[in-house]
């Protein structure tokens, strides 16, 4: 039987699973994973140099299909060039758009709140049985007055700042946030950059660790890191057709419903198409509150009715043609996967959780079924 060809050009190594090496396997994978764990501050530009390498590799393979003796350094620069011309490009025209709804957003976040404070206050009065089971309506919409968006992610009011020095210290943060983000952007491109530019000498100088004296340590890990490599960029890249999808159909909703802050909110579902099951309902969370100061509670309706036609969409017609079967899994796992890596990583957990979970259960297949083989 064939081997099947590993992104690195080569079949990967098969191994034998054998009851004394697990616990070896065991310990390597513990460190490897423990190691993780400590770097999981640089997840934004890990994740975002592979994004960028891997977007970068397939636009540079389909270029060199088409123009075979083309030189690759000039192909290379004429790739990130183009693309980071194509993100200015988009930040121009979207960008107005988007901060001139959230600040319109954050305008009316006050009558938002105090929209839905007063929709759940009426309910708890036609239906006292069904809030008694959860909280009490009166303290539950006293709740969503009290809160802001500033204590999104935060655990120092503003009232404990005297004067000015509340002002000075929202403008740092925001300069400190702006900072991280711009910082993040342009060391993964160069590092991205660098990386796809010389591709083919790194490769070679990672396959030389194959006869050295950690060989056995190279071809224990190579396979598995290659194939969730492989699995990370695939579920990337059909995420993001996905996300596009159902960004321009959320939006094409949103106008005939005539909701407001349209570039916003189809942002919003945007990047929350990248995280599975839970995005749906995070990205919805905003929708129904404009809705419903908007428009009511008919709105809220029929926006859930025209997010649910979107993602019947998704899982119907999309999925199966994109994804196909590689990373469908029981959304009670999915749930349980999220909730473990949110816990243990934050944002990035709910992001490389199902990938990684993906990349284990064929690697434990594999260990299952290896003594039958055999």
């Amino acid at each position: 039987m064939s081997e099947e060809p590993t992104l690195l050009g080569q079949p990967a190594a098969s191994s034998s699973f054998a009851p004394w090496s697990l616990v070896r396997r065991a310990v390597i994978w513990g460190v490897f994973l423990g190691i993780l764990y400590l770097l999981r501050s640089f997840f934004p530009i890990l994740l975002l140099t592979f994004v960028f390498s891997y977007a970068a590799g397939r636009t540079l393979t389909a270029l060199q299909r088409r123009i075979p003796k083309s030189p690759r350094r000039p192909l290379v620069a004429a790739v990130f060039l183009g693309g980071i011309a194509a993100l200015v490009g988009l930040g121009f025209l979207l960008g107005p758009h988007i901060r001139e709804e959230q600040a319109t957003f954050t305008m009316r976040f006050p009558e938002m709140k105090k929209s839905l404070a007063r929709t759940i206050r009426e309910w708890g009065a036609e239906h006292p049985k069904v809030f008694a089971l959860l909280d009490e309506p009166e303290a539950l919409a006293d709740k969503i007055e009290k809160f802001e968006l500033t204590d999104l992610g935060r655990h120092e009011t503003t009232e404990d700042r005297p004067g000015i020095l509340a002002n000075v210290g929202s403008l740092l943060d925001v300069a400190k946030i702006a900072f991280l983000i711009a910082s993040t952007l342009l060391f993964s491109l160069l590092f991205s950059f660098l990386i796809v530019l010389d591709l083919p000498r790194l490769r070679d100088e990672v396959e030389a660790i194959r006869a050295s004296r950690i060989g056995w340590l190279y071809e224990e890990v190579r396979g598995t890191v290659v194939e969730f490599g492989a699995i990370l960029g695939r579920t990337i890249e059909s995420q993001a057709v996905i996300a596009m999808a159902n960004t321009l159909l959320t939006y094409l909703g949103l106008t005939i419903l005539g909701i407001p802050s349209k570039f916003l909110l189809s942002t919003i579902v945007f990047l929350c198409s990248f995280i599975p099951v839970l995005g749906v309902f995070i990205s919805t969370t905003p929708i129904g509150l404009v809705a419903l100061s908007t428009g009511g509670f008919v709105l809220v309706l029929e926006c859930v009715a025209m997010v649910t036609l979107v993602h019947m969409v998704e899982a119907y017609v999309l999925n199966p043609r994109i994804t196909g079967s590689f990373v469908h899994l029981n959304p009670v796992f999915v749930l349980a996967v999220l909730f473990i890596g949110e816990h243990l990583f934050g944002i990035w957990g709910l992001i490389l959780g199902v990938p990684v979970a993906v990349t284990l259960l064929r690697k434990t297949r594999a260990i299952v079924r290896a003594p039958a083989a055999a």
